[in-house]
């Protein structure tokens, strides 16, 4: 029985045996080929193609045209286009492209013919020297079937290598891949200067002007900053947050798309030699212009704009949404509706007149009702007020002060209104500093007014409102109170 078993026993041992040695033999010969496939994805596995560093030109050639790039001190410049401004960045990463290159294949080292391998017509051709003076060539030729590697001869040696495709990328780029296409990010935040210059319409001009006595008053009484409209009308305050979400509102998406021309002969061309708009947007501490040419005419989705960004000379494209808020522009969107808001405390006198009546106000100082600062430091205007000569108590004249300097317009004519002859109404604030501000006003249709301040004649004020100032003067010289039109309008302080 022992002799039969001996037999059946040996054999079980040696089957053991074997599959031991097979399961062995098998994790070896996978982890053999995990490590092959293993470098073959892996740039930096095989064999280094450049043993020079510190380039400083490098000549790419390629479908799309021929750049020289060269290094002055820590930046590059293209050849023949000096005013480029590059990305740094770029320019350096096609650099070590080429100081960093490696081969994970050596596909022949001593091919009879490179046509198989789009050689003997590559699709680029890097020239580089060096700082150590050395210079090395390198071609690139077709993708291979898998569109993984490239094929790449180096220098005269007749070796063609396999090369990680992400790693030639650079070399068969355009100019668009190396040029800065960084814009200045104006935070709308702390905006202190916005002016939209028109072709086909009236310009728009913001600005911060702390020493505005117009809106200085009502700024601090508000913690707003203090930004005052310019254009196309003179003197109105603007309201920061309504500017932000209007006219600004996509001020932080104004980045250029594309180089269409880094050196433009005729800027016509592309519509910037009158361009559709200029921006030019300021914080307190960065500025940014973008002239705005015509509409790109192709077949894209997107609407694009040919633009230039500061002083540049390229010409990019930008999309046509980030620019359409400033397009849209309107003042009215943004102001505070006031004819002319004037603190108090910057005012000496006011003289109003219409076809059959007239009043004046008039601030003095008298005794201890003047100037008088709070413990904050805050300047209080204690003035007595007199109407067309007669002292008026505090609690009746505030309200009727801030109905006069409350008057508002209901809306914005785009172009100035013909006015002549003799205004309707005349109300003329006489300043403390001196100076003087009249704003006239002539019919416009049976309802309204048309308000002519300087050379502006755009604000269509309703008459009852100004017929209401003359009745309320009459009021308070009779020692009848007046309905506020506003609570919140203008300032009595």
């Amino acid at each position: 029985m022992k002799k039969k078993l001996t037999p059946l026993v040996c054999g079980i041992v040696i089957l053991a045996v074997l599959i031991v040695l097979y399961v062995v033999g098998s994790a070896r010969k996978n982890k053999a080929t995990d490590t092959q496939e293993s470098a073959i994805t892996q740039d930096e596995i095989g064999q280094k193609l450049s043993t020079n560093d510190n380039a400083i030109d490098i000549l790419v050639e390629n479908e799309n045209g021929k750049y020289e790039f060269e290094k002055a001190k820590d930046n590059w410049k293209i050849k023949g286009y000096k005013e480029v401004i590059l990305s740094n960045d770029a320019v350096n990463s096609m650099v070590n492209g080429v100081e960093g290159l490696y081969a994970v294949e050596t596909i022949e080292e001593n091919p009879q013919s490179v046509e198989k391998y789009g050689l003997n017509n590559p699709v680029a051709t890097v020239s580089t020297k060096y700082k150590n003076k050395d210079q090395s060539i390198l071609k690139v030729g077709s993708l291979s079937a898998d569109k993984k590697y490239y094929y790449v001869q180096v220098d005269n040696s007749p070796s063609v290598y396999m090369v990680n495709a992400n790693a030639c990328s650079l070399f068969t780029g355009t100019m668009d891949d190396f040029v800065d296409k960084n814009v200045p990010k104006v935070n709308t935040n702390s905006i202190v200067y916005m002016e939209i210059d028109y072709k086909d319409k009236d310009d728009i001009l913001v600005e911060y002007d702390k020493d505005n006595s117009l809106v200085k008053e009502y700024a601090d009484k508000n913690g707003l900053a203090t930004l005052v409209l310019k254009k196309p009308i003179s003197d109105i305050v603007v309201y920061p947050y309504s500017l932000q979400a209007t006219a600004l509102e996509d001020a932080s998406a104004l980045n250029v798309e594309k180089l269409v021309d880094p050196k433009p002969a005729e800027l016509s061309k592309y519509g910037l030699d009158n361009p559709e708009m200029e921006v030019v947007l300021k914080d307190r501490n960065t500025e940014l212009t973008v002239k705005v040419g015509s509409q790109v005419q192709d077949d894209s989705d997107i609407d694009y704009r040919y633009v230039q960004i500061n002083n540049r000379s390229e010409v990019f494209t930008m999309d046509q949404r980030a620019l359409q808020s400033f397009f849209d522009a309107d003042i009215v969107d943004f102001v505070q509706p006031f004819v002319a808001l004037h603190s108090r405390s910057s005012v000496n006198k006011i003289e109003a007149e219409n076809n059959d009546k007239k009043f004046n106000v008039e601030f003095k100082s008298e005794g201890e009702n003047t100037f008088v600062k709070t413990k904050e430091g805050v300047e209080k205007d204690n003035r007595n007020a007199y109407v067309s000569g007669k002292l008026v108590k505090r609690e009746l004249f505030s309200p009727f002060y801030q109905n006069i300097v409350g008057l508002s317009f209901d809306s914005i004519l785009k172009e100035n209104a013909n006015v002549s002859g003799t205004p309707q109404a005349v109300i003329t604030y006489v300043m403390k500093d001196g100076s003087k501000e009249k704003i006239e006003f002539y019919n416009y249709d049976d309802n309204y007014y048309v308000a002519k301040k300087g050379e502006s004649s755009t604000l269509v004020v309703n008459k009852q409102s100004v017929r209401k100032l003359f009745l309320d003067a009459e009021k308070v010289l009779n020692g009848e109170s007046v309905e506020n039109s506003d609570s919140e309008k203008g300032q009595s302080s």
